[in-house]
């Protein structure tokens, strides 16, 4: 078959390729940071961390990080804090957990 015989085919192609070359990187893949926030949202339920089951039904909010530690703030209005790992690329500040 043809591009000529099949016109359809050939505007469906340019279409794709357009698009692919349109849309920002971060929709593709999500950014090292962006995947360490969302880790550093999951850590939190993982068995050495799990010493306060008052939080443990309620989703982490907000992170708030420094140079040293993870602060976390539940949606109950809980927050539990944990050691910063030192591999830890993400600038200090707050973060929503998604």
């Amino acid at each position: 078959m043809s591009f000529l015989k099949a016109p359809w085919l050939t505007i469906l192609i340019l279409l794709a390729i357009g698009a692919c070359q349109q849309s920002p990187r971060s929709l593709l893949y999500p950014t090292m940071q962006q995947q360490q926030i969302d880790y550093l949202c999951r850590v939190v339920y993982e068995r050495e961390f799990r010493r306060n089951a008052g939080w443990e039904e309620s989703a982490p909010e907000f992170l708030f990080i420094s140079e040293e530690r993870v602060t976390y703030h539940f949606t109950t209005g809980q927050s539990t804090t944990i050691v910063r790992h030192p591999e830890l690329i993400v600038p200090p500040g707050t973060y929503a957990c998604p």
